[in-house]
């Protein structure tokens, strides 16, 4: 299947969108890939051409955020914010120029507002970072409410 644009799911913009393709959306997980080279939408964020792995909160939020956007019915996707993550680890300090980033995120719960996704980043077919995402998902309203527009 082809996918669109990681920004056709994720409702913001360049150069808050971290990931390059999307590859595969279920019900219940998402891959994602983002490349570290000059032509990456990462390259802004490199420093001594690596990506600091603390990066693997985000890219696995936005990973479910393609999951998220994908899977609603509607045109524009929902806001999603973090609301913690747990057992986040990273088997390196950063990932190296040249590599792919591979996001994997599996859906453990969600009740269609709160979810609680596990991810993997690998490099090569190796996992080099993991962790549990708790996520919310803010429609029009909740969003009025909670930004008082």
């Amino acid at each position: 299947m082809e996918y669109k644009n990681p920004s056709d799911y994720l409702p913001h913009a360049a150069p808050m969108v971290l990931i390059d393709k999307v590859i595969e959306v279920t019900d219940d997980s998402a891959t994602t890939q983002c490349y570290l080279n000059d032509t990456g939408v990462l390259k802004p964020f490199l420093e001594n051409n690596a990506l600091p792995s603390y990066y693997c909160v985000e890219l696995i939020a936005q990973t479910i955020g393609v999951w998220n956007g994908a899977n609603q019915v509607g045109s524009t996707p929902d806001v999603g914010m973090i609301l913690g993550s747990r057992d986040v680890k990273s088997t390196v300090n950063s990932f190296p120029f040249g590599k792919t980033l591979t996001i994997k995120v599996f859906k453990n719960m969600s009740d269609g507002v709160i979810a609680n996704f596990e991810g993997k980043l690998s490099i090569d077919g190796e996992v080099v970072s993991s962790g549990r995402v708790n996520v919310i998902s803010l429609d029009e309203d909740a969003k009025n409410k909670i930004f008082k527009r």
